[in-house]
């Protein structure tokens, strides 16, 4: 709890206008992000959904996940893989041709995926910006999939910040990046 504890009050110092988030699941962090971005802030969503397409609660949970908005706010909902084309598509027209304040990855845990998602998504971070991952502590089981073979990487190369509550913990950890 301390790691997105702290992960928050950074987010909220931002005051961010722009939030992606990409791996939502049910939808905790996203909530998170709503009570510490700008009152008017667009905040997207890109995750498969967690079930085929035609689950019956699908319908519910996105409704659910844009009542989170408050005020003046904008929750967008892309129900795809990151991977695709046509959701990096999404992504920049809800953002409206403004740069990303803050992007949290925390979906497909492929080194591949992961590296992906920041070579994709990160170039729409602005200078100053932040891109956080999660699981960037490894697990004995692999739980947090291969985002720590590739922090190390990013952290030789960017300002960086380690959201870990206890290095001696197995897994999780956030990492924060600065652009």
């Amino acid at each position: 709890r301390s790691e997105i504890r702290a992960l928050f009050q950074l987010v909220k110092s931002m005051r961010p206008r722009r939030v992606v988030e990409i791996g939502t699941a049910h939808g905790g962090s996203l909530y998170l992000w709503t009570r510490a971005a700008a009152d008017d802030a667009v905040i997207v969503s890109v995750d498969l959904p967690p079930w085929e397409r035609d689950d019956a609660w699908e319908a519910q949970k996105v409704a659910q996940f844009r009542r989170f908005a408050r005020r003046d706010q904008a929750v967008t909902m892309i129900r795809a893989s990151s991977h695709d084309p046509a959701s990096l598509a999404a992504v920049r027209e809800a953002m409206g041709g403004e740069p990303i304040d803050v992007l949290f990855i925390d979906g497909d845990h492929s080194l591949e995926g992961v590296r992906q998602d920041v070579a994709d998504y990160g170039p729409l971070v602005r200078a100053g910006g932040i891109i956080a991952l999660h699981d960037i502590h490894p697990h004995s089981r692999g739980w947090g999939g291969d985002v720590p073979q590739l922090w190390p990487e990013l952290a030789a190369t960017h300002r960086t910040r380690e959201l870990i509550e206890n290095r001696a913990q197995d897994g999780f950890g956030i990492g924060v990046v600065w652009m």
